[in-house]
């Protein structure tokens, strides 16, 4: 697939009416998706509503598309890492990973939830929605077959969407109550990829302190941009056993994020946070950087990095 970091730089770089579909287009190059009409349908009717498109600082239309390609980049390499009976079952429910990380924050208001899954929910709602409209224009058309998959794939999305609830993480929600709906057995790994890719971007040296003032922008808290905050962060999803997945095993994910958290300890959060910030950017990549060299000679993410800066890594599900 195309560099990676180079997606999101040029995400930045677009019109707000072209993020959501852009993702979508290079999501689905790095991933074959039955039913690949009826997908593009939903997806374009979801990044076209008018509640896609947010001017919320954090949880917007950038962060959908950020989401949305994250979820490819790890489905891809998910893929890579299975046996044949997985990877039947991620090309057939994997495109309903990348809808539902399109949508998964559909409508945000900004805020953090005021009941526990609020805006999970609200989000889902939007998309049946959507789903529903999309439905009845198929049948009008005598499109059944296609209505009937909406039957089966929306469901999915709303077990996939619930459990992008952050303040939990996977080694809590895996206990969570859910749905007493058949879902397929291999869901539970579509809902950890979703945890991993929501919150892919925050975490990377590279791209996660801007998010974090994004964030810290749209809940006016000072804290979620600062060092500290982002050190707690860090530290959280290492607890909450992030970046567990076989694709994030095979980008080393989990070795990258305990080295950024040593890399941050070891220049401590004051002196940090007491500096211009491109600065202390630029000072946790290069000591992340030392870590890594360090890290018994293993290429971990900032590796494979350089490499993906360098040349263009196939990752396409065939």
């Amino acid at each position: 697939m195309n560099n990676f970091i180079s997606l999101i730089e040029k995400l930045r770089k677009l019109n707000p009416d072209e993020i959501g579909k852009f993702a979508f287009e290079e999501a689905m190059k790095m991933i074959e998706a039955p039913q690949k009409s009826l997908i593009s349908s939903l997806a374009e009717r979801i990044y076209t509503h008018p509640n896609f498109l947010s001017d919320v600082s954090y949880h917007n239309h950038h962060h959908a598309a950020e989401a949305t390609l994250s979820a490819a980049f790890l489905l891809a390499h998910e893929y890579d890492s299975a046996n044949q009976e997985d990877k039947n079952k991620l090309k057939r429910y994997g495109p309903y990973l990348i809808i539902a990380m399109l949508a998964h924050d559909f409508g945000h208001p900004g805020r953090t939830n005021a009941s526990f899954r609020e805006l999970e929910w609200g989000s889902v709602h939007l998309l049946e929605e959507v789903v529903d409209n999309l439905k009845e224009d198929l049948l009008s058309e005598n499109k059944v077959q296609s209505a009937q998959a909406l039957d089966e794939m929306m469901p999915i999305l709303r077990e996939i969407i619930i459990y992008t609830e952050f303040s939990q993480g996977p080694k809590e929600n895996y206990k969570a109550y859910f749905s007493s709906i058949n879902l397929p057995n291999d869901l539970d790994k579509l809902r950890t990829l979703a945890n991993e890719a929501d919150v892919l971007c925050s975490m990377l040296a590279d791209t996660g302190p801007e998010r974090g003032r994004f964030l810290a922008e749209e809940w006016s808290n000072k804290n979620a941009g600062t060092y500290k905050g982002r050190l707690g962060f860090l530290k959280f999803l290492e607890q909450q056993n992030y970046y567990s997945t076989s694709a994030s095993e095979k980008l080393n994910l989990k070795a990258y994020l305990s080295n950024q958290i040593k890399a941050i300890e070891s220049l401590d959060v004051n002196y940090l946070d007491s500096l211009e910030i491109s600065q202390a950017d630029q000072l946790v990549v290069n000591k992340l950087k030392e870590y890594s060299i360090n890290n018994n000679n293993k290429k971990d993410w900032s590796e494979k990095l350089s490499l993906i800066k360098h040349q263009k890594i196939n990752t396409k599900i065939d």
